[in-house]
């Protein structure tokens, strides 16, 4: 596919695959709703979010703990694309939005290229210190992370890379994941650097551990 457009296949028992049914499927076919084209695409544990090269940020399938990301939509799951409230997502960049098991976050176009989040905050994944409830459908700023080039989710938890090279992670720390210097800490609440890597090229963010190319 070279026009932005996106097709799905596979497992489509929460509608993830955006077709408008629950019915999995074993081969490729398009996702209903999307008018213009997709610049990078997340896919976490039934759900799916995409951004599109207007800015928007539009995401399908289960809906447990808000990781949709829309306010408005109480349902348990969509089976079509629903709109977010963001608007300028970054779209010069396929790494620009991911989605974990049940958190998404996606970085801004914006001139401070900020990262937020939505869903799921349990294990701290939303990245503010200073939000407590269990989850949110409104996206929240990550503190502490400007200049942002790459993010990647893992299962619980997210990392970015910075302009300078930098890593930062936060969220589930059981396995020494986010922050390896603290790993009694089982959360991190607040992105933090992880040292002793030098400058990273990417940061790729699996289930329960973290890897970086220089």
């Amino acid at each position: 596919i070279t026009d932005g457009s996106m097709k799905c296949l596979g497992d489509n028992v929460d509608g993830q695959l955006g077709d408008g049914s629950t019915t999995s499927i074993d081969q490729p076919t398009p996702v209903s709703g999307l008018s213009v084209p997709v610049s990078g695409m997340g896919l976490g544990d039934g759900h799916t979010c995409v951004t599109l090269s207007t800015g928007a940020v539009r995401c399908w399938g289960n809906n447990e703990d808000d990781k949709l990301g829309d306010p408005s939509f109480l349902e348990a799951q969509s089976l079509v694309p629903i709109a977010t409230t963001i608007t300028n997502a970054e779209t010069t960049n396929t790494d620009s939005i991911d989605a974990g098991k049940e958190f998404s976050c996606v970085i801004l176009s914006t001139a401070s290229k900020t990262a937020q989040c939505w869903g799921s905050n349990r294990s701290g994944q939303l990245g503010d210190p200073n939000f407590l409830p269990s989850s949110t459908s409104t996206p929240l700023t990550v503190i502490g992370v400007q200049n942002v080039t790459h993010l990647s989710l893992g299962s619980s938890y997210g990392c970015v890379r910075l302009s300078g090279g930098e890593v930062f992670c936060w969220g589930d720390n059981s396995v020494g994941q986010a922050d390896p210097t603290a790993v009694t800490l089982d959360v991190v609440l607040q992105a933090k650097q992880v040292t002793g890597m030098g400058s990273a090229n990417t940061v790729s963010a699996g289930s329960r551990h973290t890897c970086i190319t220089d």
